[in-house]
């Protein structure tokens, strides 16, 4: 499929705001895919006299609609940005959209006679979105930024630069599955302060490391020291045993049917040859190659090990799961 090639991305990505704005692209990063608008929902009561919003700020280019509620006992209307409400009798409702171009200080009023020299009047301040560019890898993430302002719309570009595919979710929110090489884009908007988890959610990925904390209004979670060194040093005495360590059949420890079940869970195919699960993965060692011994594939899947320069990580798996897939790997190399 042919896509729409869009050199004004980077212009366009300073507009997107809150909640689900999500773009995806190609390898060309200016290849470009809107899937959702943006939006702000913004609450303006009105009483005598004053105007309350139930926030303060609001991001350029997205779809801003305000709730206007009058709680007064005389009728009140709300202008903005050139746009205002009809005037509304006291205990009515009604809305009001606005889409920001530009950044600045928009102030808002009661048109009625009186009513803004009576002090129905404020500031909405409109910001440009936060900028954070998020690198994906095996079996990590990158970020340029760890903590924003509480009530910042922030734009993740998310680039795999690993050699399986990855995505990116944060805050309910997540790109789509990206292929080695290739980009996506996804806006939200934080409007408390908190922390969000983020992760990637294809199977075993967040389990082997894919995974962290972003901050809202908060300082940035720093990471230990690293503990977990000395062990991962010690993995490639596991990748260098032989490919056979038995002379003959052995019997199996667990249900290779459901070990293939197990395999395909935790994205095995995405690393590592395997035909009789249709895995085609080059990152690691090719198991119809190794022919590796359960008590090898079982070792290796609990405890990690490296080769080649990638980190195979440890996988959190019941003895049953371990047994299962340790069982189908091995009948499956061991015709």
């Amino acid at each position: 499929m042919r896509r729409f090639v869009a050199p004004w991305l980077p212009v366009a990505l300073g507009l997107a705001a809150i909640a689900a704005g999500v773009l995806t692209t190609g390898g060309n990063a200016a290849s470009t895919r809107a899937t959702s608008t943006p939006l702000i929902p913004i609450t303006a009561t009105l009483t005598e006299f004053k105007v309350a919003l139930s926030t303060p700020t609001a991001s350029t280019g997205a779809l801003v609609v305000f709730t206007v509620v009058n709680k007064g006992k005389i009728a009140h209307d709300f202008q903005i940005a050139g746009k205002h409400t009809v005037t509304l009798a006291p205990g009515k409702t009604a809305t009001l959209s606005v889409t920001f171009t530009k950044a600045g200080r928009y102030t808002y009023i009661c048109s009625l006679p009186g009513h803004v020299g009576a002090g129905m009047t404020g500031v909405l301040t409109v910001v440009a979105p936060t900028q954070v560019a998020v690198a994906a890898s095996e079996f990590k993430y990158v970020l340029s930024k760890a903590t924003v302002k509480a009530g910042s719309t922030v734009v993740f570009t998310v680039t795999n630069k690993g050699k399986i595919a990855h995505d990116f979710q944060i805050a309910g929110k997540r790109t789509v599955t990206l292929a080695p090489g290739k980009v996506a884009v996804l806006a939200v908007r934080f409007a408390k302060a908190g922390r969000f988890a983020f992760l990637c959610s294809l199977p075993g990925h967040a389990g082997a490391g894919m995974k962290g904390t972003f901050s809202i209004g908060l300082p940035a979670i720093v990471p230990p020291p690293t503990t977990t060194a000395p062990a991962v040093t010690t993995a490639p005495a596991v990748t260098t045993t032989p490919a056979t360590t038995t002379t003959g059949p052995e019997t199996l420890r667990g249900d290779p049917v459901a070990g293939r079940a197990v395999f395909g869970a935790n994205g095995c195919a995405s690393c590592h040859t395997l035909a009789a699960a249709g895995a085609t993965g080059s990152i690691g060692p090719s198991l119809d190659a190794r022919k590796p011994s359960q008590g090898v594939i079982k070792s290796i899947v609990q405890s990690g090990a490296t080769a080649g320069g990638i980190q195979m990580p440890a996988f959190n798996l019941s003895d049953t799961d371990l047994n299962n897939i340790a069982a189908f790997v091995y009948q499956a190399t061991h015709p």
